[in-house]
């Protein structure tokens, strides 16, 4: 009789046996190096940031109901001057604040560098978007334009953000800035200045005439009521240098953010 060891099947193996044991050994070992993978990165020490930036670099499927806040840090270091300490405290508060308010929280920090096309889907992700800034020279520091010029184009471009700028022609109800497909999503700024309270909403004050910190960010915020967020009321930290209140705003940060969320 033949040996059936060395008969050819029909695949051309010559034992399904043998060829079933070693599928079934290195499946195995296959699975046991997924699983000891991820332990050896935690223990490389690389966890906590690399999993941070592998979570904000995912482009989102959103397919459940779990609420998303992405927190946009516009500082810029300038060393021995402005670290960013206190932005970079208000970052850490909303972050903590909506962790336990049971939303996933994603993060953009514009200095470390970014990918316009996945910050576009981190837009898509949230909604809520929240822009964490130092104010710079009466704006946001000029990394924060240049982000607004990659990112809004790229959305622009692929029609995710906004599909146009709202008009059709011969139809005057349809209104410059109405093109936006990001309807039911909000914004809101969190700003640092130098300026004190007083100085705002005056129109004794010499440089801003009765203006309040949402005159001086029209432009920001306009940028995102073009491709259809909600604007909601800001929260403002002021007269830094003089470390009047720092302490107090920081402390009364989470009760705004619990306001807006309402």
């Amino acid at each position: 009789m033949e040996n059936q060891k060395n008969k050819p099947t029909s695949s051309g193996i010559k034992n399904p046996d043998v060829s079933r044991r070693a599928f079934v050994t290195k499946t195995f070992l296959a699975g046991a190096a997924l699983t000891i993978a991820p332990l050896a990165f935690v223990h490389a020490g690389e966890p906590i940031a690399n999993l941070k930036n592998q979570a904000n670099n995912f482009v989102y499927n959103r397919n459940d109901e779990t609420k998303t806040v992405l927190i946009i840090n516009t500082h810029l270091t300038y060393p021995g001057w402005s670290e960013g300490k206190l932005n970079k405290s208000f970052v850490d508060l909303a972050r903590k604040f909506f962790i336990e308010q049971g939303y996933k929280v994603i993060e953009t920090k514009v200095e470390a560098g970014y990918d316009a096309a996945e910050e576009v889907e981190k837009h898509l992700q949230a909604d809520l978007v929240i822009l964490q800034t130092p104010v710079n020279w009466i704006s946001t520091p000029w990394i924060y334009k240049k982000y607004v010029d990659e990112v809004f184009n790229s959305g622009l471009q692929s029609k995710k953000l906004l599909s146009g700028d709202g008009r059709v022609a011969g139809d005057p109800s349809k209104q410059y800035g109405t093109g936006g497909n990001m309807k039911g999503k909000k914004f809101m700024i969190c700003a640092t200045w130098n300026a004190a309270e007083k100085d705002f909403n005056d129109p004794s004050q010499y440089l801003y005439q009765g203006k309040g910190p949402a005159d001086v960010f029209y432009n920001i915020t306009t940028n995102y009521r073009f491709s259809g967020y909600e604007i909601l009321e800001g929260y403002n930290c002021f007269d830094i240098f003089h470390n009047t209140q720092i302490k107090e705003d920081l402390e009364k940060y989470p009760a705004h953010l619990k306001k807006i969320i309402k």
